[in-house]
């Protein structure tokens, strides 16, 4: 990034006439606003540590171009910059025109104005966080709010932190079906590459191509392959493959082994195929959802169907499934529904749609390891461009915490630990798009912590 001597737009240059001390202090004032990489008046500005300031997307634009996600130069002193939990929204708000909040009354001794710090208070309004100018206009609802949060509460960046690519995947427009990370921080995810073929790429987080491999599918030649995965122990993948394959993919050893379900079955109806997975980690074992049916298989580590779980009636289409705290939680994409069921097949709950007309389908569904709940919301499948949310669940389930928009093609989602050298490990919120091979990282953080 090429930084040269600040230019001042012709509407902002100053007067010829008037005193020299007047245009020096029209000038100060001007530079006071100005950000250091676009050299205009600075949008929504962020003060570093170093006291440099820049417009919030110039500085975003800066961290994606660094790649590393741990820490940046900055431009100007080029000081080592590391950033928040919070991501950019957590640097402080360097805004002149924002009033100080702690001023003091008239006639009491002037202090030092601080810049504003963004708030991890999350509005009970909007349900968005909210930052230092909103808590001076809805001060009592944001002190209900600060008084109600609880130590343990995670919250969610109002943005990604950082938009992907992923080499091997959005080149070759291949889908995403799937998507993993184990326990050792390597990215897995899976899909189909447009024919009956299925891929296994792995990644790291920056996007980078590790592995990739293909995998034939029993699947008939008209049909696209659907591969879905999820975590299973320290270094190995479980898939299942659209219409009977289940499978473990070993990280370290970069092999594969794959066996039909439907041995295990003497009948196998038309039409079945295996659609979503999740890993009960209490008893080391994987339960399966498909599109048909009325039944959720459970097989072991070796791929053996052990038992089935008989479905609630009001379940059609378990299109996504996530084992938590002894109960499964389903995204039933044809009921629109997203429902918790006990290990029994009893329904426990029904989840909170968020508050839109549109948003109608549960598309994905993932837990933190606080037990937060957090379910992919979509508009119809069969529209192009689709409303679509993040919405966060209370650890019941019963009550729904906050919500983020999505980009549309957002598809499935995973939780995932990052290692980072300044501040250790930092737990991330991974969502793979369906079409256009890219991954969106967003940070849980705890306010406590940040």
């Amino acid at each position: 990034m090429k930084l040269g001597k600040a230019h001042i737009p012709r509407s902002r240059q100053l007067p010829r006439s008037g005193t020299m001390a007047f245009a020096t202090t029209l000038l100060d004032d001007f530079e006071d606003k100005l950000c250091n990489v676009c050299f205009e008046e600075a949008r929504n500005p962020r003060q570093l540590s170093c006291s440099h300031r820049y417009c919030r997307d110039c500085l975003v634009q800066m961290i994606r171009d660094c790649g590393s996600g741990r820490a940046f130069k900055c431009p100007i002193c080029q000081q080592k910059v590391h950033i928040p939990r919070l991501g950019v929204d957590a640097f402080a708000v360097d805004d002149p025109d924002l009033p100080d909040v702690s001023e003091e009354q008239p006639g009491s001794p002037a202090k030092t104005k601080k810049p504003a710090v963004l708030s991890p208070i999350t509005c009970q309004q909007c349900t968005g966080s909210s930052c230092q100018r909103c808590s001076m206009r809805n001060s009592d609802v944001l002190s209900e709010a600060a008084s109600a949060a609880k130590p343990n509460d995670i919250f969610l960046t109002d943005e990604e932190e950082i938009c992907i690519d992923i080499e091997g995947v959005s080149s070759r427009e291949w889908h995403i079906r799937g998507i993993a990370c184990t326990r050792s921080g390597v990215i897995v995810v899976t899909g189909s590459t447009g024919d009956h073929r299925a891929h296994i790429t792995v990644t790291n987080w920056g996007g980078e191509h590790v592995h990739q491999t293909t995998v034939q599918t029993t699947a008939s030649r008209l049909v696209v392959a659907s591969f879905y995965c999820v975590r299973f122990k320290h270094s190995k993948i479980a898939t299942v493959v659209d219409p009977d394959e289940v499978g473990l993919f070993d990280v370290d050893t970069l092999r594969y082994y794959q066996r039909r379900l439907r041995d295990d079955l003497k009948i196998w109806p038309a039409g079945l195929g295996l659609r979503s997975i999740t890993v009960d980690e209490d008893h080391d074992q994987l339960i399966i959802g498909c599109n048909k049916g009325r039944s959720l298989y459970v097989v072991d580590e070796s791929l053996i169907l052990r038992n089935t779980i008989k479905l609630p009636s009001i379940v059609k289409w378990p299109f996504d499934l996530c084992y938590t705290n002894g109960s499964i939680v389903i995204c039933d994409r044809e009921g629109q529904r997203a429902c918790a069921i006990d290990m029994e097949g009893n329904l426990l709950y029904e989840f909170t749609k968020p508050e839109s007309y549109r948003i109608q389908e549960p598309a994905s569904v993932c837990v933190d390891k606080n037990g937060f709940i957090y379910i992919l919301w979509k508009e119809s499948w069969y529209k192009e461009e689709k409303d679509c949310v993040i919405a966060q669940y209370s650890r019941d389930g019963r009550q729904l915490l906050l919500k983020r928009k999505l980009h549309s093609d957002a598809g499935r989602m995973t939780t995932a630990d990052f290692v980072a050298d300044s501040v250790g490990t930092m737990e991330k919120l991974l969502v793979a798009t369906w079409s256009t091979g890219r991954m969106y990282i967003y940070g849980l953080y705890d306010p406590d912590e940040v």
